[in-house]
């Protein structure tokens, strides 16, 4: 079977999965692991009989509802009623990231401070303490500015319902949603249920 590897902006795949279906080719569609090419919402967007060939790897933590996120959690303690925008928690883990860093600095804000704290930061590895793959390893160091430092295996599947928006299509993950940091993940062909 021929294999696309997806290694690119969210956008590409709403275009180029519509024209494979158009032209009626389905490769396997290998996701990159990045860019947020593994997220439900933008997902949702892509060609579904294509997509429904996507796996691969996913830096993002499991889905849940808004209500359960960071996002959710601050709106609530705010006063608000009810939830943000199902996709607040994107913006609101970069405003967190932020937030560790100006901590990090010190009571003397400067670029390098800035820069210092959040690479001395320690990491928290929540699979190895909870085994809950809502949660994810973020930690940066020298050279390593991404933060999430695991990731998980995933396909998509365009019946399920994702927690994120209520809407079908939804990212699965595989191996009860196992986290891996570099060096740990499983060798071999990933373990797909048929037709992926």
């Amino acid at each position: 079977m021929p294999t696309v590897v997806w290694f690119c902006d969210v956008i590409a795949p709403a275009y180029g999965s519509k024209a494979q279906t158009a032209q009626n080719y389905y490769p396997e569609e290998v996701l990159a692991g990045s860019g947020l090419l593994d997220y439900d919402a933008l997902a949702q967007t892509y060609d579904q009989t294509a997509w429904a060939h996507a796996f691969g790897p996913s830096d993002l933590a499991q889905s849940v509802a808004v209500s359960q996120t960071d996002a959710g959690i601050i709106w609530r303690a705010e006063g608000r009623s009810g939830d943000p925008d199902a996709n607040a928690n994107l913006l609101t883990s970069y405003a967190l990231s932020v937030a560790s860093g100006i901590l990090g600095a010190g009571p003397k804000l400067t670029p390098l401070a800035y820069e210092y704290g959040l690479l001395t930061t320690p990491g928290y590895d929540s699979w190895e303490q909870w085994k809950d793959p809502k949660l994810l390893y973020v930690k940066y160091g020298k050279d390593d500015y991404t933060a999430i430092s695991d990731i998980r295996e995933v396909y998509y599947d365009p019946q399920k319902i994702s927690p994120t928006n209520g809407r079908p299509g939804s990212y699965v993950p595989l191996n009860g949603g196992r986290r891996y940091r570099p060096g740990s993940v499983p060798t071999g062909e990933p373990n797909l249920p048929p037709g992926v």
